[in-house]
C-alpha cells in the first residue's frame, strides 16, 4: 500500500511541473504572449529544479521523477 507521504509527494511535483499550464493555453488561445512574465518561467524553472535536487538528497523517486 502506498503510504501517505508518497502520495503527497507525487502530488506536489505534479502540481508544480503542471503549474504553467493555464498561462500557455491562454497564449495559444488568445496568441499574444504581452502579457507572459519571463520571471514565472524562471522561478518555475528554480522550483523544479529544487524539487529534482531535494528528491536526489533524500533517495525519494516519486519526488525525483516529478
Amino acid at each position: 500500500m502506498t503510504d501517505l507521504k508518497t502520495i503527497i509527494g507525487v502530488a506536489a511535483g505534479v502540481l508544480t511541473a503542471i503549474s504553467a499550464l493555464p498561462q500557455i493555453v491562454k497564449v495559444l488561445k488568445t496568441k499574444n504572449v504581452k502579457a507572459v512574465s519571463p520571471v514565472t518561467y524562471v522561478v518555475l524553472l528554480a522550483g523544479n529544479g529544487m524539487w529534482v535536487w531535494y528528491g536526489i538528497l533524500l533517495d525519494d523517486l516519486p519526488i525525483t521523477i516529478t
